[in-house]
């Protein structure tokens, strides 16, 4: 039988990705034998949103997806913007709404046009009880995500959403006609896929078809043929190979990608490509942009038609085709020419219509004619690892080479390996690769000597002046220093330039890739120093932090390696571990850091029989009393040995160690009974109250000091297990499930943490498992045994009533229980909340007859907030949501007016005002411009409703508001900035009024209120992500832009008296003040800094705390990166 997916559109999908994922998805359907009908991009009936992506539609299974097509690590929760993880390991917002509560605001839409369809009672259950919400990361979700996933809304990815839409069993039960019905009353539209006419040909045939033929000999030069590997276009995964049939769909696209990942090739074979398919391609390089667009096309065309580059589109115009512009390396365009050259590619397209595709390291923001698709160049796979090998050596390989290889993680690396795998040995490292390739390039052992110490004194060189070029004259100097000191025949300069290590262009020099220069910087240092004692100082400099793991692998001493390792994880972090664990850094690191390990274990169960510890009881006021429990006598681990416990953690799931692991738990927990039943009464010792301090010392507080190594693993594995689940339970932790009462409450936590959807194998054993770990009276017990518990409600009869009927018997001992309790209650549809929609919207109602009255704000505060909550939300979301649009705004200034100091909502809230500002929010907006409360619990939110405010009333009043208090500099600073972000946001303001207003606001910053004018700008960095509409977003990027030498001059004086400088919350310890100023600074200076600041920085370089931020900067600033976004500012670990 022939099953198709019957698919019905509201508004036409015109995301590329969307489509993907929908052919793939119709596909993956039919290929199941599983008839399905999906609704996709439409509105609800009745509201003009939200807009809902689709709805699957299966035989005994409904499930409403939110499509988020995203290929970088993606972080949020159930409140606030979720982030993605950008290439150079930033964080950039994802969007504005919360895709979380977006996707159940779409579950209630469906719900309600559901019921206005069948004209169900409103007392009959709910529909968006009858479906599953799934929030699908198209393709996949990245492993290193952390996301919220419950049972109200699964964060899932692609494949996960497949296996649960084919054994999923929730529904309404409607038929496939009724639901077709549906989506005739939603007025969708069966879905058409017809493809397009081809155009016909016309008269420049000739001309067109040698240009093509010219173009695909010139791309084909040097460019080995691609090897498909993957790519995401809006989080949906791709391969390369079926990047042609997209780029129709997405006019422009950016290709972005770190360094090494084959950007610029893939970019010419896809022109290859496109001129075989006969559609005219221009290539052109960004870094030989001037000024003038029309130069440079020219330039990129003359070599293959004698014609300006403008005629030659006017002739593919009159064949039917338009020629696509393809621009490689965005990022190495002059800064200072950058914004420029947006600015004629959106003139071309405007007037040609022409494509444009460009090739970043980053993330490209683009005028707005110019937004199309981002496609990411994904890390690759063992499978395209091992055909790009095949590839570029031009043969099959054996597995030994392939297992030679396993370090190399880049097509660049990857294309070097080919080249020299004869000569790559088992285990090979990055360095066995550049000596071996180094080698293939030179004719003589003594040639590749005399290159190795040239291309050595050019990375030093470049090192010492922190940049990844210099002029091709420094070259030379750095040859003729070498040849003078080593006789170098004047032949190897030519032979060096044409090695392919270095590139030369345009008077510039500067390694092919980023590593080999860190490469040579490690080697140059490592054959200067005389001792390993001198190495490793200089290895502890920051500018050095990077060749660390290079110095590893020169050496031949254990104890030195583990010297290295024990550096990096200091000032790296011990991430280097895990690199190590799988051989990246040599065969001897590698058994090193498994031995140690596990040396490390044994030492802790050793260390056991030394440890004592004891309660401390603190009285307060002489009413409250708080228990310390000290651990005395605990060994002091280096940084090494917590980077140990961290790589135990991660490597868990494997069961490598698991059983050491578990007995250590074991062990802990029966010496510290033993030491305190030596020291207390037994009915001391069984009161709640110890055991829960006495287990959160043991168990939850990891970190360092006097906590113990249980502690440190237990806190890793939890965090872990917060983004990722093993597809099997290891068998240890089985065994706790089945048997819970022959384990210590440590290793029931121990057990707990390590799973949370997959329990078949002891679906039967959980109710005794939950049972035990409730009963233990120990509160971080009790409360991960309700977060898991929520996750265990779609497992078989009859488990599945023999955990309902215990959970419901359950009560809650501790106050913050009872919010995760209700969680867990309602996961199994055992809690019917307090108070329905109907009854809070008709509170809603009464309180709009007395907006002004405090009472009346309050409750709509209540009710509003309560939206963000976890106990009444869905009731709070559909009574506001029901009611009209110009209600719903006088409630929202009616919530701002009533929140009170601990809310944490007030940005969320005054940016629901400033999307549709109106006379009616002026209250609100007036009430947060005047008054800033330093001290309030969520400084973040706070920042963002001042900035909100100012914003806001900007667009209703004349002359922006003064704070009520000015009693301080520090609030005079906050209110100068005020008004500088009131004229910044004027509508219609002139520039020439705009310099005007805010002259002699900048000239107060800069002098009277200077030492105070840095801490506002450092919390509106950090509360960018929190205000709401994107005009206003990230206001200290908008400040930098429009005002960027007074305000580099005022970060340098900052820099300059960094500890001078003062922050209005005065909570902080004054020792943090400059500490976290000066952080700010580097960052901000590294964006928007010149020269002068380069130098201004470079006195903090071998800073132990700021030094490897402060590089960053200075080479950012050298590189002439420009200005770049300064949301939330992070410093290395």
């Amino acid at each position: 039988m022939n099953i198709k997916t019957e698919i019905f559109v509201g508004h036409p999908i015109e995301i590329e990705s969307e489509m993907a994922f929908l052919r793939q998805l119709s596909s993956d359907l039919e290929a199941a034998g599983r008839r399905a009908v999906i609704l996709a991009n439409f509105f609800p009936r009745s509201k003009p949103e939200p807009q809902i992506d689709f709805l699957v539609v299966l035989d005994g299974f409904v499930c409403h997806v939110e499509l988020k097509c995203v290929s970088c690590p993606i972080f949020g929760g159930t409140n606030g913007a979720w982030h993605i993880q950008m290439p150079d390991g930033s964080r950039q917002p994802l969007q504005h709404d919360n895709p979380y509560g977006q996707s159940t605001k779409c579950k209630f839409a469906i719900s309600d046009e559901m019921r206005a369809f069948t004209g169900q009672d409103k007392a009959a259950k709910p529909f968006y009880k009858q479906m599953q919400s799934v929030l699908c990361i198209y393709p996949k979700l990245h492993r290193n995500s952390v996301v919220v996933s419950d049972y109200k809304v699964k964060t899932i990815g692609y494949p996960e959403l497949l296996k649960l839409l084919l054994s999923g069993n929730k529904s309404p039960g409607w038929s496939y006609e009724k639901w077709i019905e549906f989506a005739m009353y939603l007025g969708l539209v069966r879905h058409d896929d017809r493809s397009p006419e081809q155009v016909a040909a016309d008269d420049d045939a000739q001309v067109l078809e040698t240009y093509l033929q010219r173009f695909q000999e010139w791309s084909s030069i040097d460019n080995q043929q691609h090897v498909p590997t993957s790519l995401r276009i809006d989080d949906e995964e791709l391969s390369t190979e079926n990047l042609i049939s997209r780029i129709d769909d997405n006019r422009h696209f950016q290709l972005i990608g770190p360094s090494g990942l084959g950007k610029s090739m893939l970019l010419r074979g896809l022109g290859t490509e496109l001129s075989t398919n006969k559609q005219p391609v221009i290539f052109a390089s960004a870094a030989k942009y001037q000024g003038r667009l029309s130069d440079l096309l020219n330039r990129s065309v003359s070599h293959l038609c004698p014609m300006r580059a403008i005629e030659f589109i006017e002739l593919a115009q009159r064949r039917g085709e338009t020629p696509t512009i393809l621009v490689d390396g965005f990022n190495e365009c002059p800064v200072r020419l950058r914004e420029q050259l947006l600015a004629d590619l959106q003139a071309l397209f405007l007037r040609y219509g022409t494509q444009i595709a460009m090739s970043a390291q980053q993330r490209i923001e683009l005028p707005s004619a110019l937004n199309g698709a981002v496609i990411e160049c994904q890390e690759l796979t063992d499978d395209q690892r091992v055909a790009i090998l095949k590839q570029h050596a031009g043969r099959a390989v054996t597995k030994q080479e392939i297992e030679n290889c396993i370090a190399f993680r880049s097509g660049y690396e990857l294309s070097i390996a080919a080249e020299c795998l004869s000569q790559l040995g088992e285990s090979s490292t990055r360095r066995d690769l550049f000596n071996r390739f180094l080698e293939r390039r030179f004719d003589s052992p003594a040639d590749v000597i005399w290159a190795r110490q040239v291309f050595g004194g050019l990375a030093a060189l470049m090192q010492a002046q922190l940049r990844t070029s210099l002029s091709s004259s420094d070259l030379t100097h750095v040859f003729e220093i070498a040849s003078e000191r080593e006789k170098i025949p004047p032949r190897l300069l030519n032979e060096i330039v044409s090695s392919g290590v270095i590139d030369l262009d345009q008077g510039q020099c500067g390694f092919r890739h980023e590593m080999l220069q860190r490469f040579f910087e490690s080697e140059a240092i490592c054959r200067t120093v005389t001792s390993f004692e001198v190495l490793k100082a200089e290895l502890r400099k920051p500018v050095h932090h990077a060749l660390i793991e290079f110095a590893i692998d020169r050496q031949t001493d254990d104890s030195n390696i583990r010297d290295l390792l024990g550096l990096a994880c200091e000032t790296n972090g011990p991430s280097v571990l895990s690199r190590a664990f799988d051989g990246n850094l040599g065969a001897s690191a590698k058994q090193i850091v498994r031995e140690d390990a596990a040396k490390m274990l044994r030492d802790a169960e050793a260390d056991l029989v030394e440890i004592d510890l004891k309660i401390e009881i603190n009285k307060s006021d002489g009413e409250r009393t708080s228990l310390e429990p000290t651990v005395l006598n605990a060994r002091q681990w280096s940084s090494y040995e917590y980077g140990l416990m961290n790589l135990v953690a991660e490597r868990l799931p494997s069961g490598w160690l698991i059983v050491d692991v578990m007995r250590l738990v074991g062990m802990t927990q029966s010496r510290v009974s033993e030491c305190l039943q030596l020291r207390y009464r037994s009915e001391v010792l069984a009161k709640p109250s110890v055991k829960t301090v006495l287990f959160s010392r043991l168990c939850v507080l990891g970190g360092r000091g006097d906590t113990l190594p249980i502690s440190t693993i237990l806190r890793a594995s939890c965090n872990r297990y917060s983004s990722f689940e093993a597809d099997l339970i290891p068998e240890p932790i089985c065994e706790v499930v089945r048997s819970p009462t022959e384990y210590s409450a440590a290793e029931l936590y121990f057990a707990l943490v390590q799973f949370r959807w997959n329990v078949s194998q002891v679906e039967d054993r959980l109710t005794d498992f939950f049972r035990v770990c409730w009963e233990s009276e120990i509160y971080h017990l009790q409360l991960e045994a309700l977060y898991r518990v929520a996750y265990w409600c779609n497992i078989a009869e009859p488990n599945l009533s023999e955990l309902k009927n215990y959970l419901g018997t359950v009560q809650p001992s501790h106050p913050f229980l009872g919010a995760p309790l209700i969680e867990a209650l309602t996961a199994f549809e055992l809690f019917e909340h307090p108070t329905s929609a109907y009854d809070l919207k008709t509170s809603l109602l009464h309180a709009l007859e007395t907006p002004d009255d405090e009472e009346s704000q309050t409750i709509a505060h209540d009710i509003v907030s309560g939206m963000f909550d976890t106990i009444n939300d869905e009731a709070c979301y559909q009574a506001i949501e029901s009611l009209s649009e110009s209600e719903r705004y006088e409630v929202y200034v009616m919530a701002a007016l009533g929140m009170p100091g601990y809310s944490m909502n007030g940005g969320w809230l005054l940016g629901r005002l400033l999307e549709n500002a109106s006379i009616e929010a002026l209250p609100a907006f007036e009430k947060y411009a005047r008054t800033l409360d330093h001290e309030a619990m969520g400084p973040q939110d706070r920042t963002a409703c001042f900035i909100t405010a100012h914003a806001g009333s900007a667009a209703l009043v004349d002359e922006p508001f003064c704070l009520d208090d000015l009693s301080n500099d520090d609030r005079r600073a906050w209110q100068k900035y005020g008004e500088l972000i009131f004229w910044l946001c004027k509508p219609d303001i002139s520039p020439d009024e705009l310099r005007e207003r805010s002259e002699p606001i900048l000239a107060a910053l800069s002098t009277e209120l200077a030492f105070e004018a840095i801490d506002p700008l450092r919390e509106f960095a950090h509360a960018s992500s929190m205000t709401f509409k994107s005009d206003h977003g990230r206001i200290t990027n908008r400040l930098f832009k429009m005002f960027l030498p007074e305000f580099r001059n005022l970060l340098e004086f900052g820099f300059k008296n960094r500890e001078s400088l003062t922050r209005i919350d005065k909570r902080c310890p004054d020792r943090q003040t400059p500490r976290e100023l000066t952080t700010f600074i580097v960052h901000a200076l590294g964006r928007v800094g010149d020269a002068d600041s380069a130098t201004l920085l470079s006195e903090l370089i071998d800073d132990p705390y700021h030094g490897r931020d402060v590089v960053d900067s200075v080479r950012r600033i050298n590189a002439d990166e420009g200005f770049e976004a300064i949301g939330f500012l992070h410093r290395h670990p």
